[in-house]
């Protein structure tokens, strides 16, 4: 659709007064308010029967209301007469497709709302701050509230993903994962292309941060506008393997310090993010010990490189609206599921030859796809959503003191750790971890606890397309 910069000022009436609905350079103006295109949810015209004034035509405006330095939205109804009837139909018709430019109107939409995320709150949290977003967006939608373990995954693999346009999460990250490994289970995995949103009502939702931001990544309403106007973005998944099992992650591959911090610090959920600083700071003082075996295929080892490829692949810039229901050919290759082969095969295959064996006693390994990890982690500041390259950070014992490892931390909010000589920063293709000299202990897999096990992981291409503000991670200023 050609964008339409200025459209003629509409004349009506509000509140006894006459005034004009300016609209320049994706703008709405109203009054001395300012209100830009992409946050305006719907536009209609309403005849005498349905509106407040007598006998006349009126036009109604919905849409969120940047405050607080555009940091929040507010959602807004207007309600102004019309005073030429001809003149604001056509109106009406310009502003909506303006609106509309870049994303699909009147989406339908499968809600999964995981009750028990965060405190406990999606489901009142979806009732009383989301739908009404979405109501004034006239979005349809069916709704499925999760009641045990696994249930967004098995809901995936036998729901008619054809029927909508998005599947959007209401929740945190362990839901969204439930999410994708399902969808990525069924036979159709590559034949249909369904774009995946979020909201955050979670405790981490590292996903959501990295789409948004530190300020907006827990953020209700501008979490539903990326789902409402969304652009879609391809990412790629980690195939990791464990004993005779294959699952995705779109997150995190954690083992150290921190998967020590996130996994075993569950029972101080209540302290907030806090929780994860205390945890690792326990574990360094504590002493422990992280020893293990890593093979990894490198592709890239100098920091600078990588700061200037992230710079290169900064932004990507895409306006191509997906609609499930239409005869175009997908990306996907037609259903072609060798797409999600695993090149260097399982955890139980030899070690390919061209891999690098490090045999290191570790503070710190932590693998990754998003930029950050959670609120004021951004563990991963060159982490790109497609560049086929997982990011890898390496902190070991005998190069770095206790009180230096816990003074690195702190420059994890800005991605600044990354400039320490102590701090190995790589990008990779695929590893394998093995635990040594333990009996137990933690492995994360996007948050979640798998078994101490070795297990393998290797990067495949977007798989899976994400909804996001502008076609990118939120970026990093590194």
């Amino acid at each position: 659709m050609t964008e339409i910069l200025e459209i003629p000022p509409l004349l009506v009436k509000s509140g006894g007064k006459t005034i004009n609905l300016t609209f320049k350079n994706d703008i709405l103006s109203i009054a001395e308010k300012n209100i830009p295109s992409r946050n305006i949810l719907e536009v209609e015209l309403k005849n005498s029967s349905s509106n407040k004034f007598n006998n006349s035509v009126s036009v109604e405006i919905k849409a969120l209301i940047p405050y607080s330095g555009g940091k929040k939205l507010r959602l807004t109804n207007f309600i102004f007469e019309a005073i030429t009837a001809e003149q604001v139909a056509s109106w009406v018709e310009l502003v909506r497709n303006v609106a509309y430019k870049n994303s699909k109107p009147n989406k339908h939409l499968k809600f999964v709302i995981n009750p028990v995320s965060g405190k406990g709150r999606s489901k009142r949290i979806f009732y009383k701050e989301i739908k009404p977003i979405f109501d004034a967006a006239s979005c349809t939608y069916d709704i499925t509230c999760t009641d045990h373990a696994n249930h967004a995954n098995e809901l995936m693999i036998t729901l008619d993903l054809k029927k909508y346009d998005a599947i959007v999460c209401i929740g945190g990250d362990g839901t969204m994962y439930e999410v994708i490994n399902g969808i990525l289970s069924r036979e159709d995995a590559m034949d249909v292309k369904i774009p995946l949103g979020i909201i955050p009502t979670g405790s981490g939702n590292a996903l959501n941060i990295s789409l948004h931001g530190d300020d907006r990544g827990f953020d209700i309403a501008h979490s539903a506008l990326t789902v409402i106007k969304g652009v879609p973005m391809e990412i790629d998944m980690c195939s990791v393997t464990q004993g005779d099992k294959r699952f995705f992650s779109f997150l995190t591959q954690s083992y150290g310090a921190v998967a020590d911090c996130d996994l075993g610090t569950e029972n101080m959920r209540w302290m907030g993010d806090i929780r994860f600083t205390i945890g690792v700071v326990q574990a360094i003082l504590a002493g422990r010990r992280y020893s293990c075996e890593v093979a990894v295929k490198f592709v890239e080892k100098n920091k600078e490189l990588i700061k200037d490829s992230y710079k290169k692949g900064y932004p990507v810039t895409t306006t191509k609206i997906i609609d499930n229901n239409s005869d175009q050919d997908n990306d996907k290759n037609n259903n072609d599921r060798s797409i999600m082969n695993n090149v260097y095969g399982t955890v139980n295959d030899p070690i390919p030859e061209d891999w690098e064996i490090l045999n290191d006693d570790l503070y710190l390994f932590f693998c990754g796809k998003t930029p950050w990890v959670g609120k004021g982690f951004l563990i991963f500041p060159c982490a790109l959503p497609s560049d086929g390259l997982m990011d890898l950070v390496i902190m070991k014992r005998d190069t770095i003191s206790k009180t230096k490892f816990i003074n690195i931390l702190k420059y994890t909010s800005t991605g600044a750790h990354i400039n320490f000589n102590e701090v190995e920063y790589y990008k990779i293709k695929a590893f394998r971890l093995t635990p040594k000299n333990r009996q137990d202990g933690y492995i994360g897999i996007d948050g979640e606890r798998i078994p101490f096990e070795p297990f393998q992981v290797e990067i495949l291409p977007r798989l899976i397309t994400l909804l996001s503000v502008d076609g990118n991670y939120c970026h990093a200023n590194i």
